[in-house]
């Protein structure tokens, strides 16, 4: 045995086994172990719990999560007597102070505030907060304000931030959002601007939590909810109005415009404003016709500070698929400055500019965030007239950074949950554990990873180098021989079928969604069952979805055919992987002339979609200049779309 492994064996002896790689190694009876005490943790069921945490050592490197588990399965009861839940707190502080820096730590940590505030114990609440470091859910910052008002202060900007984006008001934001209502005045306005953030979501149970808290009648703020047209029908004023008008546009945006126009006189400018916006952004959602026209009237309503910049978005798209490049440029002044900073807004907001001839300013726009790897990077590039290559990779690894990846503490408790089945928590260990590096730490990490085979984490830890890269690592290329023979057989681009796969589940060959995808290509039950029948494979089970070999030829045959049904085009077949074949040829319908790829991505009605077509198509370019040693672009990838043909053909 090498020194440096010996050394590392000897260092790790007392907290678990070590293969002969010096790598530390779980046996399957501590895994299946581990994996059934937090089943049991999860489901409240002490007995069952106890039988599996008897296999675990106290000394072992995973016991501070045995430990948890415990804990995190009395919280929650007892609370009724004042000795027990002394008794747990008590011992909650001892493990907190004894792990104190961990992941796990962070976990209880969590877990153990919201207990406190939901039995208001804000002494200790408030003592223990401040050392949550990784992670503040929006529950428990919104528990924060509450302790706040319990004590007559004011709620500090972290909370209200976190009560004003909390979609539900499920627990600590619903507690907060009572709390609001009792006191005034200025809460009542934290209230109306709340109101109005969930018209903007149409969220319908919070429209009327909000309502009642401020006092509007029941039966009219049910109808303004569910018979919008009964109330604008009455020429009720005020909020009613707003939510009426809100409802109404998201189902009907045209009527609803008709409405607004009736009443607008009647109605205070920023409520004028608020609804023009609304009904604008939902025709834009709908891909209207008339949608620009909305954003125009909305404009020209005014402006309502409480907008969100996800409805001001939406006004710009709307801009952008009739290329109204000055209705645009207006719509972004309106949105708050880190929206509009972001490099979407700024590679739109250049591209604009330079179709209204200020060509400098759109350079100087472009060049802030031209390069790279992500999609906007990208698109600003090319417009500058600058390849997309890949740069240089970074100088290999040292024995000495090698050595401190195997010996980081938090890089062996992944390697060991790895293999106990719970990705989570590993990636939760390897995230933290990596948080502080220096490039030459994350790319020695992500090596380390790619040797691993945990190619998940390979890639996203090489994503956050700064200054050295290695896009081999960001992009790498498993099962060469059978990804290729699979696209090959469907006449697919590979570098395509990388990129989706990158995107679809980083690798992962055991994957699964919480919708149910599963495996590399992430293919639905439903859909591999579909596939089986049209190629001919008996005896289909949707566990087969996990083997590399039936996942690359279910889902290169799924790609080639929606690709088959939508010209060629691998932006509208990359749509249809992800949201169904139906929605990019609805979408397609709605635009009667050829447009720019990139205006179609943009578009795309939802976010996930958006997202996902814009990423697939990004990594595609990267694997293809990779593959091939040359610049590729991805403007050529996006391509042009055009209207739809008579005889295209459906699934």
């Amino acid at each position: 045995m090498r020194r440096g492994v010996a050394a590392l064996a000897v260092a790790l002896a007392p907290l678990f086994a070590v293969a002969a790689d010096g790598l530390p190694q779980l046996d399957a009876k501590l895994a299946d172990a581990l994996l059934e005490a937090k089943r049991a943790s999860w489901s409240r069921d002490p007995v069952r719990f106890a039988r599996a945490a008897a296999v675990i050592p106290d000394h072992h490197a995973l016991s501070a999560y045995v430990g948890y588990w415990k804990l995190r399965m009395q919280l929650g009861t007892g609370h009724d007597d004042a000795g027990k839940s002394s008794a747990l707190d008590a011992a909650i502080e001892s493990y907190l102070n004894r792990n104190r820096g961990t992941p796990v730590a962070e976990y209880m940590l969590r877990d153990w505030l919201q207990a406190l505030g939901e039995r208001e114990d804000w002494a200790r609440f408030d003592a223990w907060f401040p050392r949550l470091r990784l992670h503040r859910p929006r529950a428990i910052l919104c528990l924060a304000g509450v302790s706040r008002l319990a004590k007559g202060k004011r709620i500090e900007r972290e909370s209200i931030d976190a009560y004003m984006g909390s979609r539900n008001l499920r627990d600590g934001c619903e507690t907060l959002a009572d709390r609001l209502a009792m006191i005034s005045p200025q809460p009542v306005q934290l209230l109306q601007s709340r109101l109005r953030r969930a018209l903007e979501d149409n969220n319908r149970s919070v429209i009327r939590k909000l309502g009642q808290q401020l006092g509007l009648p029941e039966q009219a703020l049910a109808d303004a909810i569910d018979k919008p047209l009964k109330v604008l029908a009455l020429g009720s004023t005020g909020e009613l109005t707003v939510i009426a008008l809100s409802r109404l546009g998201r189902g009907d945006p045209a009527q609803a415009g008709r409405y607004l126009e009736a009443e607008s006189a009647r109605m205070a400018p920023r409520d004028r404003a608020f609804a023009a916006a609304i009904i604008a952004a939902a025709a834009g959602r709908d891909l209207s016709a008339d949608a620009l026209e909305h954003t125009r009237r909305a404009l020209k309503a005014g402006h309502d500070p409480s907008l969100s910049d996800r409805t001001l978005s939406w006004l710009a798209r709307t801009a952008l698929i009739e290329e109204d490049w000055s209705t645009l440029v207006e719509v972004l002044g309106r949105m708050s400055a880190e929206e509009r900073d972001t490099p979407r807004w700024t590679y739109w907001h250049a591209r604009a500019l330079a179709r209204m001839g200020v060509r400098d300013v759109a350079d100087g726009l472009l060049a802030r965030i031209a390069g790279g790897d992500r999609y906007y990077g990208m698109l600003a590039a090319e417009e500058l007239g600058q390849q997309v290559t890949v740069p240089s990779p970074a100088r290999a690894t040292t024995a000495t950074e090698a050595q401190a990846i195997r010996r980081n503490p938090g890089i062996g408790r992944a390697l060991l949950l790895y293999q106990a089945g719970l990705r989570y928590d590993g990636n939760l260990e390897w995230n933290e554990a990596i948080r502080t590096m220096d490039d030459r730490g994350l790319l020695a990490a992500a090596r380390f990873a790619c040797a691993q085979q945990i190619l998940d984490r390979c890639v996203n830890t090489a994503n956050q180098t700064r200054h050295e890269h290695d896009f081999a690592l960001r992009f790498p290329s498993p099962f060469q021989t059978r990804l290729r023979a699979a696209a090959g057989e469907r006449e697919l681009d590979d570098a395509w079928v990388y990129g989706l796969i990158r995107q679809e589940s980083r690798f992962i060959q055991n994957a699964r969604s919480g919708a149910g995808a599963k495996g590399l290509m992430q293919i639905m039950p439903a859909t591999g069952r579909w596939i089986a029948r049209k190629l001919g494979v008996r005896g289909f089970r949707t566990a087969h979805l996990e083997q590399v070999d039936t996942n690359l030829r279910f889902g290169t045959f799924y790609m080639k055919t929606v690709l088959d049904s939508l010209d060629g085009s691998q932006l509208l077949a990359s749509a249809a992987y992800n949201a169904g074949p139906g929605r990019p040829r609805r979408w397609r319908e709605r635009f009667p002339r050829e447009i720019d790829g990139a205006i179609f991505a943009e578009v795309i009605p939802f976010g996930e979609t958006r997202h996902y077509v814009q990423n697939v198509l990004a990594n595609a370019v990267w694997y293809e200049s990779l593959r091939t040693g040359r610049p590729a672009s991805l403007r050529a990838r996006l391509g042009r779309v055009g209207p739809v043909r008579p005889n295209d053909s459906s699934l």
